[in-house]
């Protein structure tokens, strides 16, 4: 009779904790489906966007990995005959985008990049806290970064 009743106590005791657990989860868990936005375009206006984006050649653009300082005029070219075919297809016309023109080009950032993590300074960044040692290693990274970097960027020139 121990046994039974101790059987049922733990089942009891089992139920209660799982239909707690589950109104809990149910009641804290994020609506993900609830946070969408509703858009103010129809479906025939972004149809007809995506149309105007592929025709005016910056579908083909976006798609390749290049330097975009290479293609600055195909670009603006591209941006000029979407937004003439956002107009045509009775869309309004899009603030034009910011150009974001850099001194360095990609070449330049590879070189930096490569430099950085040589260094030692990319796993010191990842590190957490600061101590003395850290300071100090970080002073030394920074020295052994500018001399990767020089030493980079005369190889590079070396090889044009």
């Amino acid at each position: 009779m121990k046994v039974v009743f101790t059987l049922l106590a733990s089942a009891a005791a089992f139920a209660i904790t799982v239909g707690n657990a589950q109104a809990y989860g149910d009641n804290n868990m994020p609506s993900f489906a609830t946070t969408a936005t509703k858009s103010t375009l129809t479906r025939a206006e972004v149809a007809a966007d995506l149309n105007a984006y592929r025709a005016s050649g910056l579908a083909d653009l976006d798609r390749v990995d290049t330097d975009r300082t290479q293609d600055q005029a195909a670009r603006a070219q591209a941006e000029q005959r979407y937004q003439q075919l956002r107009v045509a297809a009775g869309l309004p016309a899009q603030a034009s985008v910011v150009a974001m023109s850099s001194e360095r080009n990609r070449e330049d950032v590879v070189l930096e990049l490569r430099a950085y993590r040589q260094s030692g300074l990319a796993d010191l960044d990842r590190m957490e806290g600061d101590s003395p040692a850290k300071n100090q290693a970080r002073a030394q990274a920074e020295q052994r970064y500018q001399q990767l970097l020089s030493a980079e960027r005369a190889h590079a020139a070396y090889a044009k």
